[in-house]
């Protein structure tokens, strides 16, 4: 039983990934062709390209953290609510 779980959470969590990680290499591409960058060297435009990369992964990780504690703070004033109208009531 707890295999099918894992297995479930780990398909549902790695095409979220994947789906996250194709919109950043996309964004990284855009801005990148963007940038008149055409005139460079392959090592330079791959190092910036890592430091893009490295960029979107910090935000992707700020949003994340900024979600789940947005989530909390939800779930928590629902139980207040449910807690404060069992009170009254």
């Amino acid at each position: 039983m707890f295999k099918k779980i894992i297995n479930i959470v780990f398909k549902i969590t790695n095409n979220f990934n994947s789906v996250w990680h194709q919109n950043i290499e996309r964004k990284i591409s855009e801005e990148l062709s963007r940038s008149h960058y055409a005139d460079i060297t392959p090592e330079v435009l791959e190092k910036k390209s890592e430091k893009a990369r490295e960029f979107y992964y910090a935000r992707i990780t700020n949003s994340s953290s900024l979600l789940i504690g947005l989530s909390s703070i939800f779930i928590s004033v629902t139980a207040l609510i449910v807690a404060v109208i069992a009170i009254i009531k």
